[in-house]
């Protein structure tokens, strides 16, 4: 009842992505990548007084197992039978294969895959998915990629992102065909990058964090926010 009477649809959006990607993560951290788009600020205020969400004390955003099941329920039943028409998959079984074949698509706005427990699940993987497998999900925003390699061109991918979240990334440089001009947070925590010297000025950028990449260094600034 509470979340079918929140006053709008984007802070039902909210709770659907919080609930898919975001528990236990810094509140300010999910505000500064969900507020430009889905008023995150008020819309979190919103979501506790609607007991839909609480704050711990150390300010990480966590939400009751029976509520998390219901959000995923919901974005299940958007299409019970086709993954890749449902609006965020955090399933890495199903981000696997629509990563493995291709098959995304518009609707989905964000998804997620951990190769360290697909790796733990399945032999015989490939080692690197084609870049322009992400090249249908034109609307995808928000991007979860924990030591996944990608090969190829990045041309078709996802112009729209606003959180990219990749550890464990592959290369040493960032590809010059990889638009970012629209990130707000850029997370390549445990990565093998050597140079982070992205292609272009990141305006809305506020959030830039290399963790244990050891050997990394930032040629020039890419945005006065971060």
């Amino acid at each position: 009842m509470s979340y079918e009477y929140l006053p709008f649809v984007t802070y039902r959006e909210l709770f659907l992505h919080i609930a898919c990607f975001f528990i236990g993560e810094d509140e300010d951290y999910v505000v500064k990548i969900l507020e430009p788009d889905y008023c995150a600020t008020a819309g979190i205020v919103t979501l506790i007084k609607r007991c839909l969400l609480t704050v711990s004390p150390s300010k990480k955003l966590m939400m009751h197992g029976l509520f998390i099941d219901m959000a995923r329920r919901m974005v299940n039943e958007e299409s019970p039978g086709n993954p890749a028409k449902r609006s965020r998959i955090w399933c890495n079984n199903d981000s696997y294969t629509l990563l493995r074949q291709g098959k995304g698509s518009e609707t989905i706005e964000g998804l997620a895959l951990d190769m360290r427990l697909v790796r733990e699940e399945k032999d015989n993987m490939p080692e690197a998915f084609e870049a322009d497998s992400l090249a249908k999900m034109d609307n995808l925003k928000l991007l979860q990629l924990n030591y996944v390699e990608l090969s190829g061109s990045y041309d078709d991918f996802p112009e729209d992102l606003r959180w990219l979240c990749w550890h464990g990334f592959q290369l040493g440089t960032i590809p010059s065909d990889f638009f970012m001009g629209n990130l707000v947070a850029i997370d390549m925590s445990y990565s093998k990058l050597e140079l982070f010297e992205p292609p272009m000025v990141i305006r809305p950028l506020k959030i830039l964090n290399f963790k244990e990449s050891h050997k990394v260094r930032v040629s020039r600034c890419c945005t006065n926010s971060v």
